[in-house]
């Protein structure tokens, strides 16, 4: 039994090999496939490179958006809070509902806590202001930082990836465009 398993296995690996050579034959005689056997050598290599560039970037680098947002203290989140509130129709809208709220208790109602220059508005705004000014600026800097640190990656990714391409040089040209003369780009 096990004899026969053994020539069976022998005979399997002689018919692969004799594949293999008539395949071999082949791609030496045929330009087209020869010129589809290194497109795919080509291609296989250009794999295992991206594959590499892919791990390397995948094990060393972090979200671009992560590494500025690791280590925030309550004062940076409380700038990007506010700017996001502050970025919106809603408070937009908001505002102007509260000013003319405001102003129409203080003109029509019978309670005139600020009457008609309306000065506790006008400081209620200058410190509001005087607040929130440094919270957006603070954290459209951050928001620059983000920007910077992604450019900053993306630029290293596109090192890496046009390093891998330059190993391989322009494509091989298939045969057929050779001979006329052409280089196969429609």
């Amino acid at each position: 039994m096990q004899e026969a398993e053994q020539l069976r296995q022998a005979e399997l690996k002689r018919a692969r090999d004799a594949a293999r050579r008539r395949i071999l034959e082949l791609i030496e005689t045929d330009p087209v496939l020869a010129y589809a056997q290194r497109q795919l050598a080509m291609a296989r290599a250009r794999d295992d490179v991206l594959a590499e560039t892919q791990r390397i970037l995948d094990g060393g680098a972090e979200p671009p958006s992560a590494a500025p947002a690791r280590g925030r203290h309550l004062g940076q989140r409380l700038a990007d809070a506010f700017h996001t509130a502050f970025a919106t129709w809603w408070f937009v809208v908001g505002q102007s509902v509260f000013i003319a709220v405001w102003i129409l208790i203080n003109v029509i109602t019978w309670a005139h806590f600020d009457h008609y220059p309306f000065l506790f508005l006008n400081l209620a705004f200058s410190i509001w202001a005087a607040y929130a000014a440094p919270l957006i600026l603070m954290a459209d800097a951050r928001a620059a930082d983000r920007d910077q640190h992604r450019e900053d990656e993306q630029s290293r990714q596109l090192a890496l990836i046009l390093r891998a391409l330059e190993r391989y040089g322009p494509p091989i040209q298939p045969p057929l465009a050779r001979e006329t003369g052409e280089s196969g780009q429609g």
